[in-house]
C-alpha cells in the first residue's frame, strides 16, 4: 500500500458531539464511514493506589472507526475489506479527522486497536503502526505498541505528559489500555 496515498487522502468530515463522544461521518466512494473518538472518564477505571496524580488527571481518548450499515449502526468489525484504493482513502480520512480532533481537544493519550484474527488484520496493524508513528511526529506524541491475545493496541502519549509519568504509571497505563476498547465498544452500542 502506498503511504503517500493515505497521508494525502481527505474526506469532508461532519462531526457530531454528545457528552464525551465525538463522531465524524465521512463518505468514500458513496459509502458512509465513521470515526468515533471518546474522551474516557477515568472514574470508570479502578486505578491502583500507586498511580500518580499525573496519571489520575490524564485526558485519555479512544479512537475507533468503521463503516455505517443500512440501519445506521457503526460496524467496527468489517469482514469485507474494501478495495485497496478505497482502503487508503478511508485510512487517510480517519488519520486526518483524528489529527483535527486532537488539535481541538488536546488529549494526553490516544488509544486505538487492530484485531489480530487473521493475516489481513496483521497487515492492518502494521499500517496502523506506520500511521501512528507519522501522527506522533506531527503532534509530538510517543508511540507505544502493546499486544494481547485480542490484538494490537497503540498508545500515543504526548511527549511532555510521558516525561511526567513514573515507571509505575507507564505500566498502569499499558494495562488499562488493553481494557479501553471494550468500554468504547459498549458505549457505541448504546447509540
Amino acid at each position: 500500500m502506498k503511504l503517500f496515498e493515505i497521508f494525502n487522502s481527505r474526506s469532508d468530515v461532519r462531526w457530531s458531539h454528545g457528552g464525551h463522544e465525538s463522531t465524524g461521518i465521512f463518505f468514500v466512494e458513496s459509502k458512509r464511514y465513521a470515526v468515533c473518538i471518546e474522551m474516557l472518564n477515568l472514574n470508570s477505571f479502578v486505578l491502583p493506589n500507586n498511580a500518580s496524580t499525573t496519571l489520575k488527571n490524564m485526558k485519555l481518548a479512544s479512537v475507533m472507526f468503521g463503516n455505517i450499515d443500512d440501519a445506521g449502526f457503526i460496524n467496527v468489525k468489517t469482514k469485507d475489506a474494501p478495495k485497496s484504493t478505497q482502503t487508503l482513502k478511508i485510512l487517510g480520512s480517519v488519520c486526518h479527522a483524528t489529527q483535527s480532533w486532537v488539535k481541538s481537544n488536546r488529549p494526553d493519550v490516544l488509544v486505538f486497536a487492530a484485531k489480530s484474527e487473521d493475516n489481513k488484520e496483521m497487515a492492518k496493524a502494521n499500517i496502523y503502526s506506520l500511521i501512528a508513528n507519522r501522527a506522533a511526529k506531527e503532534n509530538d506524541f510517543v508511540v507505544k505498541k502493546l499486544s494481547s491475545n485480542k490484538g494490537h493496541y497503540f498508545l500515543l502519549v504526548k511527549n511532555d505528559f510521558y516525561r511526567k509519568m513514573t515507571e509505575a504509571d507507564k505500566k498502569i497505563l499499558e494495562n488499562e489500555a488493553l481494557g479501553v476498547e471494550s468500554k468504547t465498544l459498549a458505549s457505541l452500542m448504546k447509540k
